[in-house]
């Protein structure tokens, strides 16, 4: 309840401390390049989440401009990446993401379409 609560509001506004509002990027974060991948995209759809909506691997919500889908093996879940200047938490797996792929989620099918199929450098953040 109540505990829980303030407890969450102490960690966001610990780290809103960390946040550089300029940047967009975390405070005294390293920036580790792993290359470039393939980026493509998905939405909640039936077809584009493989029936699973906007419920994640890691059990979160799916949420544009933060969530993309990884192959475990290359990039751990969790892992906070920047990738064409967004920052993107690796919260989910998708059937067709394999090796140094990576699947942005959007809202809608119109912008995944939108998306295509791009290569970009995604380095890994390291606070």
């Amino acid at each position: 309840g109540y505990a829980k609560l303030l407890s969450e509001s102490a960690d966001v506004l610990q780290d809103l401390k960390k946040y550089d509002t300029e940047t967009g990027i975390i405070k005294n974060a390293t920036l580790v390049s792993l290359g470039t991948f393939k980026t493509t995209a998905y939405c909640p759809c039936r077809s584009c989440s493989e029936g699973y909506g906007r419920l994640t691997k890691t059990g979160t919500q799916a949420t544009a401009s933060r969530t993309v889908a990884v192959d475990p093996r290359v990039i751990p879940l969790g892992s906070h990446l920047l990738i064409d200047g967004v920052e993107y938490i690796a919260e989910d797996v998708g059937g067709g993401v394999k090796g140094k792929h990576i699947d942005i989620f959007y809202n809608t099918h119109s912008e995944t379409k939108n998306h295509g199929v791009e290569r970009s450098e995604v380095y890994l953040i390291q606070s």
